[in-house]
């Protein structure tokens, strides 16, 4: 996936693997900066994301039926 933005000029992209019951994705932001994350299910409607924003700052969450942590 790639797109477009008007404020700056720039272009990003993003690039997503499945493999099982995860998901890589990583990119490229509009300024330049790279980013990515993974996503995997661990069934019962929970879901543990992980990843590195484009600033270089870590997240991580669990995620539920009921909202993310």
């Amino acid at each position: 996936m790639q797109g477009y933005s008007s404020s700056t000029g720039n272009s990003w992209n993003q690039t997503t693997n499945r493999i099982g019951n995860s998901s890589f994705s990583h990119g490229h932001a509009a300024d330049g900066s790279s980013w990515s994350s993974s996503s995997h299910n661990l069934g019962g409607g929970y879901r543990s994301i992980q990843g590195q924003d484009s600033r270089g700052h870590r997240f991580n969450a669990l995620c539920g039926p009921m909202g993310c942590n």
